[in-house]
């Protein structure tokens, strides 16, 4: 909708407007916003509700009708604001190449199994083990996509380090049995990187050089820790719930 993949000029690049870009793509841009998205804005997210109402996850929330307006009312959103909020128009080709990515991946999720990569052979370690490896994986995502293009002379290697990231992290998740009894290891996961944006979060109301205003950032990040600790507290509950009942049976 706001074409940041091709726009040089979008406000969010800073020096990724121009290292990375060639053939009119932001190349690091757009690998660090795909696997930014995927991960923190469709995947973490639809996890915590699945966790938050378990006897839920596997219904429609809508109907088909309902599924039809949202898509129409999605598409006329990204209508607007392509032709309205951002005058930047890009090429036609790479344009073509991002919306057959796009379905590709639609494709590729809809082929793949719904338990693909949950039955490694390693029995799950304990849940810190997983918050730990969460927080030091977006630790290295933002490591990754905002420091080392300072650092290195090559935007293909820093493309690479952001896909060894990805593959590695994806080998190190499917080593593991990700049975009926990981819902506390999975949120452990998720609340790792999610932490690391909390730990973040009141530091954004010191930064002065921000355009816009960060006030009470500070309290949107306690709120979120409160509440992965007490979705902790309800999985961890229900979770003895469960094996108490099995060990009755």
């Amino acid at each position: 909708m706001v074409k940041s993949f091709f726009d040089p000029a979008w406000p969010d690049l800073g020096v990724l407007g121009t290292f990375g870009r060639w053939l009119g793509i932001n190349w690091i841009w757009a690998e660090m916003l795909t696997i930014y998205h995927a991960v923190y804005s469709v995947t973490i997210p639809v996890l915590l509700v699945e966790l938050a109402f378990p006897s839920y996850n596997r219904e429609h929330w809508v109907s088909d009708r309902a599924l039809t307006g949202f898509t129409a009312l999605l598409t006329g959103v990204v209508l607007f604001g392509y032709f309205v909020l951002t005058p930047y128009i890009p090429e036609f080709l790479p344009y073509l190449s991002s919306l057959s990515m796009a379905f590709l991946f639609i494709f590729a999720a809809w082929k793949l199994p719904s338990d693909f990569g949950k039955h490694g052979f390693a029995q799950l370690r304990r849940p810190a083990h997983f918050l730990v490896a969460g927080f030091l994986g977006t630790m290295g995502f933002f490591i990754i996509f905002w420091a080392l293009p300072f650092l290195l002379p090559s935007p293909v290697i820093v493309m690479l380090f952001g896909l060894l990231l990805v593959f590695g992290f994806a080998y190190f998740l499917q080593r593991y049995d990700w049975g009926e009894k990981s819902d506390l290891h999975r949120l452990a996961l998720a609340s790792g990187g999610l932490l690391f944006f909390i730990s973040l979060a009141p530091l954004q109301e010191l930064n002065e050089t921000r355009v816009d205003n960060p006030r009470g950032m500070g309290l949107v990040g306690l709120a979120s820790l409160v509440g992965l600790i007490l979705l902790g507290w309800y999985t961890k509950r229900r979770s003895q719930i469960g094996s108490s009942i099995e060990s009755v049976v």
